[in-house]
Formats: C-alpha cells, sequence, structure tokens
C-alpha cells in the first residue's frame, strides 16, 4: 500500500507546475488575477480587510504609493549627476531669499522650479536670459526643497533648506 501511494505521488508530482509570484497581498484575504484581452495582458488584484491608508501621490517625476498592495519596483533611469551648467546657490539655510548666481551669462530662457520635500511644485518661473536672480521663499514653512534649473535641455538641481 505505501508502495502504491508513494508511486502516485511521484507521478502526480509531475503534472505540478512551479511557483511564480505575480503579485501579493498581505490582506485579511484577497486575491490576484491576470487576463489577457488581444495582445495585452492586464492584472486585477483586490485585498479585503486591509486596514490602513492608501493611495499614490506624484508628479512627473516622483510617485510615492501607501498601502498593503503594490506594483513591481522598476527602475525607469538614473540621472546623470553630471551638469554643464556652473552655479553657486546661496545661502543655505534660506531665511527669506535664495541667489543663484551662474558662471557666465546665460543666453537662453531659464526654467527655475522649486519642489518640496514630497516632489510637489511649488514655484516655477520662466526668466529671460541674466547672469543671476533670487527665489523668494519667505512664506514657505521651515523644511526641506529641491531648486530645479533647467537652461536649453541642461539641468541642475540642489536641495535647500529653509529655516
Amino acid at each position: 500500500m505505501k508502495l502504491i501511494i508513494c508511486l502516485l505521488l511521484c507521478v502526480l508530482t509531475g503534472s505540478t507546475y512551479a511557483q511564480y509570484k505575480q503579485r501579493s497581498s498581505l490582506g485579511m484575504s484577497g486575491s490576484s488575477s491576470s487576463i489577457a484581452i488581444g495582445d495585452s495582458t492586464y492584472y486585477i488584484s483586490a485585498s479585503i480587510g486591509q486596514q490602513g491608508v492608501i493611495g499614490t501621490i506624484g508628479n512627473d517625476t516622483f510617485t510615492m504609493r501607501q498601502g498593503f498592495q503594490q506594483p513591481p519596483v522598476r527602475v525607469m533611469a538614473i540621472p546623470d549627476s553630471n551638469s554643464a551648467i556652473e552655479a553657486v546657490v546661496y545661502p543655505n539655510p534660506v531665511d527669506n531669499f535664495v541667489t543663484v548666481i551662474f558662471g557666465s551669462m546665460v543666453e537662453t530662457d531659464i526654467i527655475s522650479t522649486l519642489y518640496d520635500i514630497r516632489g510637489r511644485v511649488i514655484i516655477t518661473t520662466i526668466m529671460a536670459p541674466t547672469q543671476s536672480f533670487q527665489v523668494d521663499m519667505s512664506l514657505l514653512a521651515s523644511g526641506t526643497y529641491i531648486l530645479k534649473i533647467i537652461i536649453a535641455s541642461e539641468g541642475f538641481s540642489t536641495h535647500l533648506i529653509k529655516n
């Protein structure tokens, strides 16, 4: 009898499939499945009994997700830290105004964007060519900000600390 059961188990395990983790859920119960329609595959996931905050916040550059269900992580690109723009940004930490001075006269429009630490756009300014300009941060709350400057498709960014 033991031999028959052992042979039966060996035969049946040959027809099983390997495990493949498509998506996962930490909720009380739920499921996930994929549906193929034409050339596209869609994934559906549900979680029942999930307790906690859920949501997605983001813009063109950053996306933050909360909750138990998370999509697969994919790195799209790693930005190049070398910049052709030479600039001095002071003072840092900032009280009211931050000054940006370029190493040479800029010949095209300047796009200045100030982001908060969550990646939300606070101020965007398009300026005529100049060698220096100031950003008014007097009405902003204390915290960390990111100043991004774009000149003729070249980018420069720096972290600013507001007192």
